[in-house]
């Protein structure tokens, strides 16, 4: 996320003079305290500085023991900030390379701010609540998101509510089948506390039920690996009643840590070590996989349009066009609805819907 406000802490350790100083009197920007390391942290007194350096992975400190006994290094500054952080998006632009952590193609928001939370050293979810949201008591929402328009203030002008709503969340999935009503109503909802958006949806007592957990196709947790560097949630893998990853036709699995179970302020972020990136499966026996396979690539073109191009609006002249050349509209408000159900029905394998 290419910008961010200064928090308390942030100003606080500037005052504290971490990231500054020389030698012996170079103070960390990061004490091994600040940060719930996923590697070994260590802390060893240097003899080129005579201070303590702070170490947060077996990496950092391999690389310390090189330049303490390199006769070319005069200082070691370990933990060093970027400051000021405008600099930084300068030099990613003039690289060419996308400044961190930016939202990956087709990520939810969610699993974004999971990567920005554990890249950004806070040591609580509250904290990175307060600094993207100005808030502490935000409660996030996997699908969709909310306070949308605190957030894209903090993040800078590569933002907006719309940019947003369209490529980090499942919002376009259903775009097409509300009214031009109800979509200003939930840009309004997104935009604020978020809490009508099931309910303009229709979702929130669907017959197809929200996915209960995170889920992952282990052929783009790989690509994602061997590109970015690490997986994240991809929002065509959330979609409601959709089984299989539309890209590599494999049944998605589920993350193992439940998101119900997780703090209420958190965000989980996907961690390689506890997924199954086994891109081998057994022969599957479904009968019923090649529909589902289609209809997950369709609900991922659904994903790739516009979301001011279509609404219920729009949809529903396009299907009463297509009634009345199936000859299934008797007058302008009375169906055929035996001979629409047995026809719609016809075109799905026996048993299909009572599966979903």
């Amino acid at each position: 996320m290419s910008k961010r406000t200064r928090t308390s802490k942030i100003d606080k350790w500037i005052k504290e003079g971490r990231g500054s100083g020389i030698g012996a009197d170079y103070k960390p920007w990061l004490n091994i305290q600040d940060v719930s390391s996923v590697g070994r942290s260590t802390r060893l007194k240097g003899i080129k500085t005579g201070r303590q350096h702070e170490f947060l992975s077996d990496l950092e400190r391999n690389y310390f023991y090189l330049t303490e006994y390199s006769d070319f290094v005069i200082d070691i500054r370990e933990q060093f900030p970027l400051f000021p952080l405008e600099d930084t998006i300068v030099i990613a632009d003039e690289l060419g390379i996308k400044h961190p952590t930016d939202p990956y193609p087709d990520e939810l928001i969610y699993s974004a701010i999971s990567r920005f939370h554990f890249y950004s050293g806070n040591t609580s979810f509250v904290e990175t609540l307060e600094e993207l949201f100005q808030s502490r008591s935000l409660v996030p929402s996997i699908e969709f998101g909310s306070h949308f328009s605190t957030l894209v203030q903090n993040l800078g002008s590569n933002y907006s509510v719309e940019s947003l709503l369209a490529q980090n969340t499942i919002y376009p999935y259903f775009a097409p089948f509300i009214t031009i009503e109800r979509q200003k109503k939930l840009f309004e909802d997104v935009s604020t506390n978020g809490q009508g958006i099931h309910g303009r949806l229709g979702i929130s007592g669907g017959k197809i039920s929200r996915k209960q957990g995170l889920f992952y196709c282990s052929k783009c947790a790989n690509n994602d690996i061997n590109i970015f560097g690490e997986p994240y949630v991809h929002r065509e893998h959330q979609l409601q009643g959709i089984e299989y990853c539309p890209h590599h036709e494999l049944t998605l699995k589920m993350y193992p840590v439940d998101y119900r179970e997780f703090s209420r302020n958190g965000y989980i972020r996907f961690d390689r070590r506890q997924m199954d990136l086994s891109e081998l499966q057994e022969i599957e026996s479904c009968e019923f996989k090649e529909v589902q396979v289609k209809l997950a690539k369709m609900a991922y073109r659904l994903l790739q349009i516009p979301i001011n191009q279509f609404s219920i609006e729009k949809v529903f002249k396009k299907y009463r066009t297509l009634l009345r050349e199936n000859n299934w509209l008797m007058t302008n408000t009375r169906l055929k609805r035996e001979e629409l159900f047995r026809a719609f029905i016809s075109k799905f394998p026996q048993g299909f819907f009572r599966k979903i």
